[in-house]
């Protein structure tokens, strides 16, 4: 979906009035010519349903993969038709609290799934940015992603705060 500048319409419309009222000019004399150039910035948006992963406790010895929460997002881009566009995630704590029994208890994962266009699957990882989407040109994109536990959990459950960010160079 295309997203329309008002100051490029206001650009366009002042030009064609300047066109009209200079036609009478021309059968005066010389016209002159003036160019310019309408620079838009890019701009996000981005909400999502939650910015907070809740891993709820279980029992001793329950290690299969369990679909733990969905959020939903809308992002929203203004950017040239070639423009980049990502979505990224990260996890604000470390992960390593997700087990709560050290290694004796094993490796606990936390993976997402993304419904959507543009979308990009993974592991959450608690070193970096992970992206969640990537799209080009501008325009309104939905999805959710679908996060999954693998592994012992904390018996006492876990709560992991998540950061969003839109970017568009």
């Amino acid at each position: 979906m295309a997203m329309r500048s008002p100051r490029r319409l206001v650009a366009v419309g002042a030009f064609l009035a300047f066109s009209v009222s200079a036609a009478g000019v021309v059968a005066q004399g010389p016209l002159a010519v003036i160019q310019f150039n309408v620079n838009i910035m890019a701009a996000t948006s981005v909400r999502v349903s939650s910015h907070v992963l809740t891993i709820d406790p279980r029992g001793a010895g329950i290690d299969e993969s369990v679909v733990q929460q969905v959020i939903e997002f809308r992002a929203a881009s203004r950017t040239s038709r070639d423009g980049e566009v990502v979505l990224t995630m990260e996890p604000l704590v470390p992960l390593d609290q997700l087990s709560g029994g050290g290694a004796a208890e094993g490796v606990t994962t936390v993976t997402y799934e993304v419904v959507g266009e543009g979308a990009c699957t993974g592991t959450l990882r608690d070193d970096g940015p992970q992206p969640v989407g990537r799209w080009v040109g501008s325009g309104v994109r939905t999805g959710r992603i679908v996060f999954s536990v693998h592994g012992p959990v904390n018996p006492n459950g876990v709560t992991i705060p998540l950061r969003f960010v839109l970017t568009s160079p």
